[in-house]
């Protein structure tokens, strides 16, 4: 069997906050990886179209938390923009025994960081990544293409078979974190799934916050329905990551036909019964049922065993209204662009379910 292929380029801070994990893993679980330097990839039109002030704030939104995150792993420094300093950098790896090259590429990356150019390797050909990578860094293993940075955190996570390993809940910090969410999200039906559970182990209670992700979206310029303007190979491994990252968390997980629904009434019921959260979320994103359908939430809310003409009834007075439209409002003031994000005491923001348990340290 041919072992997992992991490609980087030198250039590129996500590449290097990959390296460190992916190595990690290596070290952990002993699964053998072919570690190979590639050079940038030309810019796919790979994000979902959208006005160009969203895709701004999208990309800062990134670049923060990509910045934290290397500090946090203690990768510090500027890496150089693509030149002769990364050209050479690739050739070294490439060229040296595959048992070596992981180290040695943590260890380029350091060097490039700091501002030194590597010395000129022999003359050789220079890989390219197969046509199905439309990102760096990525990650092949067989048929299995997870690119981009948030394909190789699932990477990472999932190498050699891993799932997650819960741990014990500790006493309470008093701490409390604000998590904007939307039902609208299957990303946000796995922090929904999962949070509770890492929160406690740190200590930490949550503070849900529905908002409407439609709204916020229109607000920003971003498409409504991220997923279907996507180019294909980003669609694609979307659904993959969904699909992984359920079993990795060890949840039911269906992506349903009636995608994609409408959360208003979910959403405002989240709110008047927070016991209904979870259930609401679980009919969707695990039996595909349609909760933008009041009959349907009025069932999910009698099978357990919530007294649901009150809690629909209560769902429609304006108070109730005006406190989810300013929860949307006020995830768009504090910078957020999508769900589930979190946010900590201190204001550090963190976007994406599987960044939950950075966002928790």
């Amino acid at each position: 069997m041919t072992p997992a292929q992991f490609y980087v380029d030198f250039s590129d801070l996500a590449s290097w906050i990959a390296a460190a994990d992916l190595h990690q893993a290596q070290q952990e679980t002993g699964c053998a990886v072919i570690w190979r330097a590639v050079a940038p990839l030309a810019s796919p039109e790979m994000v979902q179209r959208g006005d160009p002030a969203w895709s701004q704030v999208r990309w800062e939104r990134l670049d923060e938390q990509r910045r934290r995150r290397a500090e946090a792993l203690g990768l510090l420094g500027e890496l150089p923009a693509e030149g002769d300093a990364t050209r050479r950098a690739r050739a070294l790896v490439n060229a040296a025994p595959e048992a070596e090259r992981p180290a040695l590429t943590l260890a380029l990356f350091e060097s490039l960081a700091l501002g030194k150019t590597p010395p000129e390797p022999p003359a050789q050909a220079e890989p390219s990544p197969p046509p199905e990578v439309f990102a760096l860094p990525a990650f092949l293993d067989g048929a299995r293409a997870l690119c981009g940075e948030a394909g190789l955190r699932l990477a990472a996570a999932t190498l050699g078979g891993r799932t997650y390993a819960p741990s014990p809940p500790v006493a309470p910090t008093g701490e409390v974190i604000e998590v904007f969410h939307d039902i609208a999200s299957p990303f946000a039906y796995l922090a929904v799934e999962v949070l509770p559970g890492l929160a406690a182990a740190h200590g930490l209670r949550i503070h849900w916050r529905p908002i409407l992700l439609g709204a916020l979206f229109r607000a920003i310029g971003n498409p409504l329905v991220p997923v279907f303007a996507m180019p294909p190979g980003q669609q694609a491994s979307m659904f993959t990551g969904l699909t992984e990252w359920a079993a990795y968390w060890g949840v039911p997980f269906t992506f349903p036909a009636c995608f994609p629904v409408r959360s208003v009434l979910p959403m405002r019921v989240s709110f008047v019964a927070p016991e209904a959260n979870l259930p609401l979320y679980r009919a969707l994103w695990a039996r595909g049922e349609d909760v933008g359908q009041p009959e349907v939430v009025a069932a999910v809310l009698r099978a357990e065993g919530l007294d649901a003409d009150a809690i629909l009834r209560a769902a429609e007075a304006r108070n109730v209204k005006d406190i989810i439209r300013y929860n949307t409002d006020d995830a768009q003031a504090r910078g957020v662009c999508g769900v589930p994000t979190l946010i900590r005491a201190d204001g550090a923001r963190w976007w994406g379910q599987d960044l939950l348990r950075e966002g928790l340290r």
